[in-house]
């Protein structure tokens, strides 16, 4: 289907005008073709400002030349040329004339293409009450139908324009109850597992923190680093219970980071859960192919100064490939089976060469279908290949999972301490040492470190937008590894979340630190979920997390569950595709500010519509 962007760049003149019908007729067609007519309808509006817009530029024309022939004909030309004001007023009058002349041809042209869109128009519309009346009658009547492609097609076009026009709009936070067009429901949705978006606390410091430290921050962190970020940076330090934090705009930016402060040169071979795929395979081909441009530059460098200095080229290839590196094999993930540690060990024993380090990338909590990533296994199949590495993108498992909120890592008993460490923590203790820490050193000191405790080294990150309730994204870690990060990321890391959302979330961090109750709420209500989803006949599985998804018949049966249960002010989520590949599924987040009795009603209203 043609891109109507093109439309926008069109001048005013005749010719674009006749192009742009070109691109009338074209989308007619097409329209006819595939049955889009909302493709033709954005087509025909788009068509009808830029005319109205034109047709007010020549009435406008038609007022300024009134004018100026009024004001000639009672004060007469200027005469700047030594011309009599007769032979000024000939002049002007026969250029106004010959633009008057060729504004009168764009406008029939314009009459012209008007009418031919309202022809169009008409014929779009009796085609589109045709197809809605044929689809109201497969509907009604599918067995005296005679072509079937016509149920499915107007089922299809049923749930597309479903898609569209019934689309969820939240008036208000997001929280146990939520405002969608002045009503009520209770919302089972999204991912504000402890209800601190709608936190009276948090609003309360966003709105001081406008007042008081502006909306931006106007900077880099090259430059300065305003009072909230900071202050950010250190109540996730003392809530993860490390030295230090960085704290970055989005998910992407801190995991394109990391990347690159490994820099391909600690691993050989990348390993990724495959619902995990579609976040982390951009990010390594990316990191990759800036590797690749890297060494071909430096590679051309080096041959330069050869042939300067009359000498040849002996390097043999590539030394970042032979050394391991970003690699083509690096670039290229292999995909394991959602949470399967034995596929994992296999894919390791398969695809490693002796002495190749494998990274295993995965989340902690799949946001999709709740599952938990057995973090402890996948560290045991591992630890078996000298150097491995472990990467964890835990933004649903912070806040929710572990003994204090710190995430899947905790709850799962791995060392906090040891989490994004370089490896010579205990050897660089001054910030002198720090700056002369380079990256190969990186690479040696982290690998013998980490090999003399468990043998894999651990990098997370993790979104603070779920249940912190805030914005951005944190890397907690020991102060060298920060300041590494820094040094080498500032491109990426250089933007700053805004003031006031910053400041509500250093609020959110520091009522995580000292409210355990919520997570508390949370668990039972999770477990509450789960055991009344059971008594209606789905297979839950037994999970710390609040997410549960299931699918129960076709896609068409489980958007009709959803429906009925809006109809009774109960909101959950229909997912068309999950991570996990399943086709179609419902997912129901619970939050700790639901209360029993809401959780209850879910249950009930579910078993009168299952």
């Amino acid at each position: 289907m043609k891109s109507f962007n093109e439309f926008s760049r069109f001048g005013s003149r005749r010719d674009d005008f006749l192009a742009s019908s070109q691109f009338f007729f074209d989308a007619r067609r097409e329209e006819e073709k595939d049955e889009s007519p909302s493709v033709f309808s954005s087509f025909l509006n788009a068509f009808e400002r830029r005319w109205n817009a034109e047709e007010r530029r020549c009435l406008r024309k038609e007022s300024e030349r009134a004018d100026f022939a009024l004001n000639a004909e009672f004060n007469g030309f200027n005469d700047f040329d030594g011309r009599s004001e007769g032979d000024g007023a000939n002049d002007r009058g026969e250029s106004e004339s010959v633009e008057f002349a060729d504004d009168v041809e764009d406008r029939a042209e314009f009459e012209r293409l008007r009418r031919l869109a309202g022809d169009l128009a008409s014929r779009a519309g009796r085609d589109e009450t045709q197809r809605r009346r044929k689809t109201a009658q497969a509907f009604a009547n599918p067995a005296a139908t005679s072509d079937a492609a016509t149920v499915r097609s107007a089922k299809r076009g049923d749930v597309e324009r479903e898609n569209v026009e019934n689309a969820f709009r939240l008036d208000g936070p997001p929280d146990a109850t939520a405002t969608i067009d002045g009503k009520t429901y209770v919302y089972f949705g999204g991912d504000g597992y402890l209800g601190l978006q709608a936190d009276p606390e948090m609003l309360a410091t966003a709105c001081e923190a406008a007042m008081k430290y502006g909306l931006a921050s106007a900077t880099s962190r090259r430059c300065f680093v305003p009072a909230p970020a900071r202050e950010v940076e250190r109540n996730a330090a003392e809530f993860f219970g490390v030295s230090r934090a960085f704290y970055a705009l989005s998910e992407a930016t801190l995991a394109e980071a990391i990347l690159r402060l490994l820099d391909g040169s600690l691993f050989d071979r990348v390993f990724v859960d495959e619902a995990s795929a579609p976040f982390w395979t951009p990010l390594l081909e990316k990191c990759a192919n800036e590797r690749r441009r890297n060494a071909d530059r430096e590679r051309l460098e080096r041959s330069e100064r050869l042939k300067r200095l009359g000498a040849r080229n002996v390097d043999g290839g590539d030394s970042e490939t032979r050394r391991g590196g970003w690699n083509a094999d690096v670039g290229t993930p292999i995909l394991f089976r959602h949470c399967d540690p034995i596929d994992l060990a296999g894919k390791l024993r398969r695809y490693l060469p002796p002495g190749a380090r494998p990274l295993v990338v995965t989340d902690g909590v799949f946001a999709d279908c709740g599952s938990v990533a057995p973090l402890d296994e996948y560290a045991s199949s591992a630890r078996r290949f000298p150097g491995a590495a472990l990467i964890v993108n835990d933004s649903h498992g912070v806040g929710v999972l572990g003994t204090r909120g710190r995430g899947t890592l905790e709850h799962f008993g791995f060392d906090w301490r040891r989490v994004n460490e370089t490896g010579r923590e205990a050897e660089c203790e001054t910030r002198f040492e720090a700056e002369e820490f380079d990256d190969e050193t990186f690479g040696e000191s982290a690998r013998s470190a980490n090999g003399k405790r468990d043998g894999v080294r651990v990098y997370m990150f993790a979104s603070l937008a779920k249940a912190v309730g805030g914005f951005g994204c944190v890397a907690p870690g020991s102060e060298l590894f920060v300041e590494k990060l820094t040094e080498r990321c500032e491109e990426l890391c250089g933007s700053i979340p805004s003031n006031p959302i910053a400041a509500a979330t250093a609020r959110g961090l520091r009522i995580l630190t000292k409210a355990p109750d919520l997570r508390a709420r949370l668990r039972k209500n999770s477990e509450r979920l789960r055991v009344g989803l059971r008594t209606l006949g789905l297979e839950i599985a037994n999970s710390p997390s609040p997410v549960v998804s299931f699918r129960v018949g076709t896609p068409q049966n489980m958007r009709r569950i959803q429906r009925a249960l809006a109809n009774e002010r109960i909101l959950i989520s229909y997912l068309p595709t999950r991570a996990d590949g399943a086709r179609g599924a419902l997912r129901i987040a619970v939050f700790a500010t639901h209360s029993p009795e809401m959780i209850d009603a879910l249950i009930e209203k579910l078993r009168d519509v299952l």
